[in-house]
């Protein structure tokens, strides 16, 4: 009987664990009516949505087909299961091991009994220290305090706000009596013990206590302020088995349903930020609790929100974890801006300074990532000398290379380029250079990694090769054609000699290649190439292969250089000419060819391979 009875509460708390707006809304799209939500209905063919949720009676009903159940018969129907394959489904969504109560270990057992008792301590502490702050007279400094902070009466009962008494044993009585341990009272992190001795204490003393609770409202850890100078200033519980604070955010609980209906949610650092956001209107406002945001945090809030504002306290350390949020919210597919609060205030200050009003403004002159991250940089160095100059484009090439969108790039060059004083070619060049010195490095490391953990894998290999190949080849078609335009004629007539347009692998290179094949170059400067050019795009090749010739020493050395480069792009053509025909040959053997035909494709592909011998 008892086995049956367990198993029932794990069927109800994974029911409970399992919102059923949140499962639903991972396969149909839902838009929010009133307390409900409405969508296509995925068990017939509908063009107007029929399909309702009812998010407090935690059911479904099609007005179209009469489906109708809850989250088990959901799942059930959807994925054509029986009711046991459903909740082994729901039970792995939410991180429970299912395990049936008649066969279950005693290990097993002993673990979920200590996870509810756990849940049950903090449930009866969070009642505990409400009580206090509603009617025990020590709870009179806090009242005054939350009014002094125009927190209502209404805000205080939504967090369940409460009050720790300013005693060393006033909850580990309170607990005690209610039938707790010392030892379970220790491991759930409201009690402490001291140094080599067996006394206990609280943990929490003097504080006004804010409860943080799960997705679904369980209370699994508490937050506590101090009232007067003591440090420290905050107080979290520690971590245990049922809390982990890079697992949760605080108010998400109350906060959630806001979220979903906007499809937006206001993240800030701490529990006031929440409560004084609240209170002014802004319900889709919720905490990291500190600045230090995992992606665990980031992958729960995806379940609610498309994007995220980030509202931090402007301070150092608010504007460095909101440049760390940027990579975790864009890694978890979630749309992020950041807002930048006036001088010296935090959301708190802001809403009872300014009101929704003035919270509302900061979060529509939001930023866009790249935006903030480039107006910090501004920030930190004076455009205005070279050295400031040098100082921002080392630290503003990373970000503008990531931009792939070509026009948002231009815009942002261009912005730079009139703050800087400088043109946009020039930031245009140094962003080139940037480019190709991290690809690569990039494909030294991805070279590095494949000997590294490959050392048989010869398919990975060459596929390093071939990259870095690729990149090389564009590389030296490049440089090449810088040398050509050094001194067209000569250059030009010893090139045409050794190489073939058909060599050159990059279209845009090659195209530049074949006009200059074809075009007198007999007196003519380099500065005067482009003149000659009717073609736009060519034109503009020209000129931005000329704002960046290299430097050579003497003869010799650009000699040298254009030899190597020759070398390159003739090895990576045969290169290419070499995979295809042992592509052929592959096929070839499939197909039953003759042994005449095999030979001749071997004795093609052995001579390609003698040509790319390096010129000494």
């Amino acid at each position: 009987m008892k086995g049956r009875l367990e198993d029932e509460q794990i069927k109800e708390e994974i029911r409970q664990r399992n919102d059923i707006v949140d499962v639903i809304s991972e396969s149909v799209s839902l838009i929010r009516r009133g307390k409900n939500y409405v969508g296509l209905c995925p068990f017939h063919q509908e063009k107007t949505p029929s399909f309702t949720v009812y998010s407090e009676q935690q059911r479904y009903y099609c007005f179209g087909c009469e489906e109708s159940g809850d989250v088990f018969k959901f799942i059930m129907e959807k994925e054509r299961v029986d009711f046991k394959e459903a909740l082994q489904i729901l039970a792995a969504r939410v991180g429970i091991q299912l395990v049936s109560q008649e066969r279950i270990t005693p290990e097993e057992r002993q673990r979920q009994e200590k996870t509810r008792r756990l849940q049950d301590i903090h449930e009866i502490a969070c009642c505990f220290f409400q009580e206090n702050l509603t009617n025990a007279s020590e709870g009179d400094a806090s009242r005054r305090y939350l009014i002094k902070r125009s927190i209502t009466e209404e805000i205080v009962q939504k967090f369940r706000l409460g009050f720790a008494p300013n005693r060393w044993d006033g909850l580990l009585t309170y607990l005690q009596q209610k039938g707790f341990t010392s030892e379970e009272l220790l491991e759930s992190g409201l009690i402490s013990k001291k140094n080599n001795r067996n006394t206990y204490y609280d943990r929490f003393r003097n504080r006004l206590i804010f409860p943080i609770c799960d997705v679904l409202g369980k209370v699994i850890a508490f937050g506590g302020r101090v009232l007067d100078d003591e440090i420290p200033k905050y107080l979290n519980s520690p971590e245990i088995s049922i809390f982990s604070k890079g697992n949760h955010l605080y108010g998400l609980n109350i906060a959630k349903e806001a979220i979903r209906h906007q499809k937006r949610a206001v993240l800030v650092e701490g529990y006031m930020d929440v409560l004084s956001g609240f209170q002014c209107g802004i319900t889709n406002i919720i905490a990291s609790m500190g600045t230090a945001l995992t992606d665990r945090q980031a992958a729960l809030l995806k379940r609610y929100a498309q994007e995220v504002i980030v509202a931090y306290d402007a301070d150092g350390a608010g504007m460095k974890a909101a440049q760390r949020g940027i990579e975790i919210f864009q890694n978890a597919g979630l749309q992020l801006k950041i807002a930048i609060l006036p001088k010296g205030m935090d959301p708190d200050d802001l809403c009872r300074q300014y009101g929704i009003k003035g919270f509302e403004n900061v979060l529509k002159r939001a930023y866009l990532p790249t935006t903030y991250q480039i107006k910090q940089i501004l920030g930190q160095f004076k455009s205005d000398t070279i050295e400031g100059k040098m100082h921002i484009m080392h630290e503003v090439l990373p970000i503008l290379s990531n931009i792939k969108d070509h026009v948002l790039k231009e815009e942002y060059v261009n912005k730079l380029a009139r703050r800087l004083e400088v043109t946009p070619q020039a930031i245009y060049k140094d962003l080139e250079k940037y480019s190709i010195n991290s690809q690569e490095k990039r494909l030294n490391m991805d070279e590095f990694r494949q000997k590294r953990h490959n050392n048989n894998g010869f398919s990975k290999k060459k596929q390093s090769n071939s990259l870095r190949n690729t990149s090389m080849q564009e590389i030296a078609q490049k440089d090449l054609l810088r040398i050509i335009l050094m001194n067209p004629e000569p250059m030009m007539a010893f090139v045409k000699r050794e190489l073939s347009i058909e060599e050159f692998s990059d279209s845009k290179y090659r195209k530049l290649a074949l006009w200059l094949w074809e075009k007198d170059l007999k007196n003519i400067e380099a500065e005067q190439v482009s003149q000659i050019c009717d073609d736009s795009d060519i034109r503009t090749m020209i000129n931005d292969l000329l704002l960046q010739l290299p430097y050579y020493e003497n003869e010799k050395t650009r000699e040298k250089a254009l030899f190597d480069y020759i070398d390159k792009i003739r090895i990576g053509s045969n290169d290419k000419k070499i995979k295809e025909k042992r592509e052929e040959l592959v096929t070839k053997e499939r197909n039953g060819a003759s042994e005449e035909e095999i030979t001749n494709l071997l004795l093609v592909i052995q001579e390609l391979q003698n040509k790319n011998k390096i010129r000494n």
